[in-house]
């Protein structure tokens, strides 16, 4: 569990790097980070819920948030996370502050998470964390199939039609 500060700011530093060398494009305002207990995720989560999937029971757990209010852009991450779940988190939320510059507003939920999750999966494949981001793409929710969608079409076609998707509505 990575419990100091500094090296999750560290590690965001890191992830914002090989972001680019994933992303067409860079992100054009890199959001502020905060590090929070679970209650504070929950409450701004919860700020958000007409646009956000609700979490039920069975659900996994939320580890992170993406929030834009005006020209201020905001990741949350909970405190005291694995380093490798950390690094997917910070990766996935990363990638909605990209979302925020080139897909639509309004996206339907398999496409801005599963392309999220796709840019978290292909994060932690290209630090050498396979067997971490295999996880991910056994989920059942749009989060899974969503990755499995942009895996398979990357496979396909490969990036640049993983972009043209990801700025579809």
């Amino acid at each position: 569990m990575v419990l100091d500060d500094q090296v999750v700011q560290s590690l965001y530093q890191m992830v914002i790097q090989q972001a680019r060398t994933i992303f067409d494009n860079d992100v054009q305002h890199i959001p502020l980070l905060h590090i929070v207990n679970p209650t504070e995720l929950a409450i701004v989560r919860s700020r958000h819920e007409a646009v956000t999937p609700v979490i039920g029971a069975g659900q996994p757990h939320v580890l992170g948030f993406f929030e834009q209010e005006g020209p201020v852009r905001t990741i949350y991450v909970e405190r005291a996370l694995p380093r490798i779940t950390l690094i997917g988190t910070l990766a996935h939320e990363y990638a909605h502050a990209w979302q925020a510059d080139h897909a639509p507003r309004m996206q339907n939920l398999f496409l801005r998470e599963g392309f999220a999750e796709w840019v978290s999966w292909s994060l932690l494949v290209a630090l050498g964390h396979t067997q971490e981001a295999a996880g991910a793409t056994r989920r059942e929710d749009d989060y899974g199939r969503g990755l499995r969608h942009f895996i398979a079409l990357e496979k396909r076609s490969g990036r640049p039609a993983v972009f043209r998707e990801a700025v579809s509505s």
